[in-house]
């Protein structure tokens, strides 16, 4: 007796004949009965796998003409991802192309990846952002997602031209104004400084990159003041992360104050900064986490290993993805637009690097 089809398995052999060209856009697929047939399914997996589809946006029904495959199915949409810096060791990114591929997987859709675009003046402009704007001009590609914020790419011709919906996934700022529509992540401190005045801490290090996050700013240690959370300046540090061996060199440092001048909580506010970090205090003689609570900056989804005990805080790369993909299929009309937050989220596990 043949296995009968779930709707998943439907929707996925019917994305396949898309993808493959058998079911080109804008084909009438087979009725319903047909398909039943084709596929060893019932009347109701069929009906499933095909509102399925229709979400995901592969078809769509015209009444008593049938269903169709739609003009611009989700495997006919190229979407760049673009970063300013090399991807190889940072630590977002390829939570980001992890994502990607899943929903590449999953829709069809086709990710390009280009790394070290900058364009900082036009004599600094790099031969990926070049290339990035000539698959823009050649309409190649249905948009294009820029992260890390607009600076590095401030100059390029890309950005001005409109000839690509250009998005750009950045922290949440509420005074700058993007050229394009911008996917905010939510800013991490207010939930951050609840989360550790509930674990009961209350003297907090910081480890942050140069200083992309000002964290002697008046405001900053005011809020810190407010939740009852000490933050001295001998705990705040700032690294370069093409030189992480200062990295280890200052939390063994840390681990061997004595317990009154040392801090309770370690906040490390970049990825970049994880992997030394979280290797120097598994070799050191803390006791993570009685002595020390670990809060680490990466991005979802993560690796589950039993090294060293942490929060992760950070972003989902695949909501962040799915987002930016929603705006690219239905362009917003105001360019300026903030589209809705991608949420700030603490996560208790264990890291291995």
């Amino acid at each position: 007796m043949q296995k009968r089809s779930t709707f998943h398995g439907v929707a996925q052999e019917i994305r396949q004949n898309v993808q493959s060209g058998l079911w080109p856009p804008g084909k009438r697929i087979p009725t319903k009965s047909q398909l039943c047939t084709m596929f060893a399914a019932s009347n109701m997996t069929v009906q499933k796998a095909l509102t399925l589809l229709w979400s995901q946006g592969f078809t769509e029904a015209h009444g008593r003409n049938g269903t169709f495959i739609t003009k611009r199915p989700p495997c006919r949409y190229r979407i760049a991802l673009v970063f300013s810096v090399p991807t190889s060791n940072n630590q977002h990114a390829k939570a980001l192309l992890t994502a990607a591929a899943k929903i590449k997987e999953r829709d069809g859709y086709q990710f390009d990846l280009f790394e070290s675009c900058y364009a900082w003046s036009p004599d600094a402009t790099s031969g990926n952002m070049r290339r990035l704007e000539k698959e823009a001009a050649e309409r190649r590609l249905a948009g294009a997602i820029f992260f890390g914020g607009e600076a590095p790419y401030a100059v390029s011709k890309l950005l001005h031209s409109h000839t690509l919906t250009t998005i750009f996934a950045a922290m949440y700022d509420t005074q700058y104004k993007y050229s394009g529509p911008a996917i905010p992540y939510e800013n991490p401190m207010p939930a951050l400084w609840d989360h550790i005045r509930a674990s009961g801490r209350k003297k907090l290090a910081v480890f942050a990159i140069d200083a992309a996050m000002d964290w002697q700013t008046p405001a900053l240690w005011q809020q810190a003041a407010t939740a009852g959370i000490t933050m001295r300046e001998e705990w705040i540090h700032f690294f370069n992360p093409l030189k992480p061996r200062s990295v280890r060199n200052v939390t063994m440092l840390m681990a061997s104050l004595p317990p009154e001048l040392r801090p309770d909580s370690l906040y490390i506010s970049d990825d970049h900064l994880v992997p030394e970090t979280i290797n120097a205090l598994a070799s050191c003689n803390l006791n993570i986490p009685q002595d020390l609570t670990v809060y680490a900056h990466t991005n979802f989804p993560l690796r589950h290993k039993d090294k060293v005990p942490l929060h992760s805080v950070g972003f989902n790369a695949a909501t962040t993805l799915q987002r930016t993909i929603d705006t690219i299929r239905s362009p917003i009309n105001n360019t300026y637009s903030l589209l809705p937050l991608v949420p700030f989220q603490i996560k208790k596990q264990y890291h291995d690097y």
